[in-house]
C-alpha cells in the first residue's frame, strides 16, 4: 500500500457490525443496489453466509493508527469474474482512503488471481465521484443496466 500506516486485514465479525452505520448512511445507500437502510439482522445474516467464502472472496478491513477507516470486498459473480466494492468510514471520506483501499484491493487481485479472471465494479450511473475514482485507477466503462454502469479493470 502506498499510504504509510494503512493496514489491511481480513474482516472480523466485530468490525462487520461497525460497518452497518456506514452502509446505512443516506449518502451511501442512495447509490446501492439495495437503496434503503438494512437491519442489523439482515446485515448479520449476510455476513454469516458470506464469511464461509473469505478464502476465495476476501473482505478486507483497513485501519490507520488503529482507526477503522474502510473496507473492500471482492465477490465472485461469475465463473471468470469478480466484483470489487468498497466503503469508507463517513467520518474519513476526505482523507484519500477510497483511492488507497481500491488500489490495494486491485493489487491483491492482480497478485492472487489468475490473469484470465476479470475484475469489475458496478457503480450507480449518477455516482460521478465513484466513477472518477474507479476510472482513475484503471477501470473502463463496459455496459449499463438499469441505473448502474459496469466497469472492467484493465490489468495492463
Amino acid at each position: 500500500m502506498t499510504k504509510p500506516g494503512l493496514e489491511r486485514a481480513i474482516m472480523t465479525q466485530e468490525l462487520w457490525v461497525d460497518v452497518l452505520p456506514w452502509r446505512n448512511d443516506p449518502l451511501v445507500y442512495v447509490w446501492s443496489r439495495t437503496d434503503r437502510p438494512i437491519s442489523l439482522n439482515e446485515h448479520r445474516a449476510w455476513f454469516e453466509a458470506r464469511k464461509q467464502k473469505l478464502a476465495d472472496e476476501p473482505i478486507f478491513s483497513y485501519r490507520e493508527n488503529n482507526l477503522f477507516v474502510g473496507m473492500a470486498r471482492i465477490d465472485k459473480v461469475a465463473e471468470d469474474t469478480f466484483e470489487v466494492s468498497l466503503l469508507v468510514n463517513p467520518n474519513q471520506r476526505t482523507g484519500g482512503y477510497g483511492k488507497q483501499i481500491l488500489a490495494d484491493a486491485c493489487k491483491y487481485f492482480l497478485l492472487n488471481k489468475s490473469s484470465d479472471l476479470k475484475l469489475i465494479a458496478v457503480i450507480h450511473q449518477d455516482n460521478l465521484i465513484s466513477q472518477s475514482l474507479f476510472t482513475g485507477l484503471g477501470f473502463n466503462p463496459m455496459s449499463v443496466q438499469k441505473h448502474f454502469k459496469t466497469f472492467i479493470f484493465s490489468r495492463g
